[in-house]
């Protein structure tokens, strides 16, 4: 009798362990606790200081969900657009119990959490509570044992379905890395310009709505077809040529109305009027370089040539470096009667320059 009066005793202090239906709960006594509660209040805390520190890489090693996978990139773009828009001062969590079930492998978090938040838009600052589990999300604490370690786990899927789409270093979702808002590492693919303005002519092919950071500012647009341009020749005769297609419009930084760099596609009829296009537009940047003390370079990409015209910045006021255009490259492409030439202004960081042209050619000859 006196054994059985211990035991009782001792389940009060102890641990307060229930077992119905398969599911074990721990509570939060003041006694020591299991190696499975302490490990998942540290990950609960990591969690806030992940937060507090607007560390996506301390986040998301937290959960259970792969690189690969549509949770993964989802819960990626959530957790940078509340990093982007919410500053977390504060953040602790008061764990109230556990409930593991599954033969302890599933834990499902019973807390308060407490946060004080400023707003980076309006910079309201805001300090409330949230009580989990969520009624709209009850598994938003939930964890899974996995290989040994506990991860978060919110979604009924642990490591998540695999995908294709893109995930951008800014949380964007994409197809390919090319169409990312911010610069990736971009690899060319094989297929020369040539052939690429043999597929790809129509105006939203060759303008795509980001390049890079950069986006199409689509009040710029100019669209022209079957128009004869008129030229003055070498011997100081006037000459004209057909252009079937001419395309030109700015690019810009998101929320942005200044233009960063202008784009100019233009194709002509035939292969005597693109040697009159192609020789109009070197000898400019010739001029253009003699005038204002430029340096000219020629390189290639994609089977085609294409000539760079850079100036010195330094002279230029910051205050006129959106309307002065510093760098050119200017690409020709005789097999398809084709140019392309971007023109920079002061603004476009030097480094970004050949990302550009190569991001832009990935999006378009694809």
């Amino acid at each position: 009798m006196k054994k059985l009066l211990l035991f009782s005793i001792l389940g009060v202090l102890l641990i307060v362990m229930t077992a119905c239906g398969g599911v074990t709960t721990e509570e939060n006594t003041d006694v020591p606790h299991s190696g499975d509660w302490n490990e998942i209040s540290e990950k609960l805390y990591q969690q806030c200081q992940a937060k507090i520190k607007e560390s996506w890489e301390d986040m998301s090693a937290l959960y259970s969900y792969k690189e690969d996978t549509y949770e993964y990139m989802d819960f990626k773009k959530q957790m940078l657009e509340e990093f982007s828009t919410v500053s977390t001062l504060d953040c602790v969590y008061d764990l109230k119990k556990i409930d593991f079930s599954e033969g302890k492998t599933v834990a499902k978090v019973y807390a308060t959490l407490n946060r004080f938040d400023v707003s980076r838009l309006t910079r309201e600052k805001k300090s409330y509570s949230i009580e989990f589990p969520l009624e709209d999300n009850p598994d938003a604490l939930k964890f899974k044992l996995m290989d040994g370690e506990w991860k978060l786990c919110p979604t009924e899927n642990c490591e998540g379905a695999h995908s294709d789409l893109y995930s951008c270093d800014d949380g964007s979702i994409v197809d390919i890395p090319e169409q990312c808002p911010t610069f990736t590492d971009v690899e060319l693919t094989d297929m020369t310009f040539a052939d690429c303005f043999k597929q790809y002519q129509a105006f939203d092919q060759i303008f795509p709505e980001n390049i890079g950071p950069y986006q199409l500012n689509p009040d710029s647009v100019e669209m022209t077809e079957n128009e004869e341009l008129i030229i003055r020749t070498e011997e100081n005769a006037l000459d004209k040529f057909m252009i079937i297609k001419s395309y030109k419009a700015d690019y810009q930084h998101k929320e942005d109305n200044k233009r960063i760099f202008s784009l100019l596609f233009r194709k002509v009829q035939e292969p005597n009027d693109f040697e009159q296009m192609d020789s109009l537009m070197i000898e400019e940047l010739r001029t253009a370089k003699t005038k204002n003390n430029g340096t000219i370079n020629t390189t290639s990409i994609r089977g085609a040539k294409m000539t760079g015209l850079d100036f010195s910045r330094d002279p230029i006021k910051y205050e006129d470096r959106f309307k002065i255009v510093t760098n050119v490259r200017y690409i020709s492409v005789p097999e398809k009667n084709t140019i392309l030439r971007y023109n920079f202004n002061g603004w476009v960081v030097e480094d970004n320059l050949q990302k550009i042209v190569e991001t832009h050619s990935n999006l378009v000859c694809r």
